[in-house]
């Protein structure tokens, strides 16, 4: 049987979500985990004759700073940041604010030929107070992704369970990771979830980023893959926190801006990052 799931799952998630994550009231704190496990995460090795590097693939910058905001008719960002994404044909953007009715900052959703998701991933905006040590913080944002932002990721699916949370690094800062996988009621699909908060050292603002694969479409067949492999790995690994007074800059390349392209009639109102896929 064709399967029917499009590019625009979740959109049913809480127009709140954005702004439930943030973590301030230390009395919430009591009887939170202990220090967390530090797991090392990569998006593959690229080789070649005499070159090999680390985390190495095209793409096109995009950058959420005060221009962004601005255009899009978001609030303003306090901790403004650019990630890279790579060049697909499959590739979908759908950025927030008043214009398109999206709570996240940015949508991205890669998909099939016909449509069918494949990935799905989301930024918002994110608060985690700084606290007495470094390891501290990891834990209070860890309590923060288990405690408000899985429980509304999943909130319209079945058999929703958590498998890991660990710290990490994204481009130098601190940053913890919340694993699960969840099961979409009467269809039977299923989808890994990764919800991953980035902090700078020294602001409380940070950034969210999660997102959902499908288990048999997707690249990610297992639970450590979602360490190393997929589209949404590759743009979070990417992430670059700017300064404030940042504004939008045109492709480190050189290259032209990509431009923004409706999709189908009658669907929500996606965009085509860089070009449509071939009819």
């Amino acid at each position: 049987m064709k399967r029917t799931v499009t590019c625009f799952l979740l959109v049913c998630l809480p127009l709140s979500f954005s702004q439930v994550c943030s973590q301030s009231d230390p009395a919430a704190e009591a009887g939170r985990p202990g220090k967390l496990v530090f797991r090392e995460e990569t998006v593959g090795v690229v080789r070649g004759p005499g070159f090999k590097a680390e985390g190495v693939f095209m793409g096109t910058p995009l950058v959420l700073d005060e221009a962004y905001t601005a255009k899009h008719e978001l609030p303003a960002l306090q901790t403004p940041f650019k990630v890279v994404v790579p060049k697909d044909n499959n590739l979908y953007f759908l950025p927030g604010g008043k214009k398109s009715g999206v709570p996240e900052l940015a949508r991205l959703s890669i998909a099939t030929e016909d449509k069918t998701a494949v990935e799905i991933l989301r930024f918002v905006t994110m608060t985690v107070p700084l606290q007495r040590t470094p390891e501290d913080r990891l834990v209070v944002c860890a309590n923060l992704l288990r405690t408000k932002a899985l429980p509304q990721i999943t909130s319209n699916y079945e058999q929703a369970r958590q498998l890991d949370v660990y710290a990490t690094r994204v481009r130098g800062n601190d940053a913890v990771c919340l694993l699960a996988e969840m099961v979409k009621p009467g269809t039977g699909e299923a989808y890994w979830v990764k919800t991953v908060g980035v902090m700078p050292a020294n602001s409380e603002n940070g950034v969210m980023a999660f997102f959902m694969a499908d288990k048999q479409l997707s690249e990610i067949k297992t639970q450590a893959d979602l360490l190393t492999k997929g589209f949404s790995q590759k743009v979070i690994h990417s992430l670059e926190f700017l300064p404030v007074t940042a504004t939008a800059a045109p492709p480190s390349n050189g290259a032209p801006n990509p431009r923004l392209k409706p999709s189908d009639p009658g669907r929500e109102p996606q965009r085509k990052l860089i070009r449509r896929p071939k009819e």
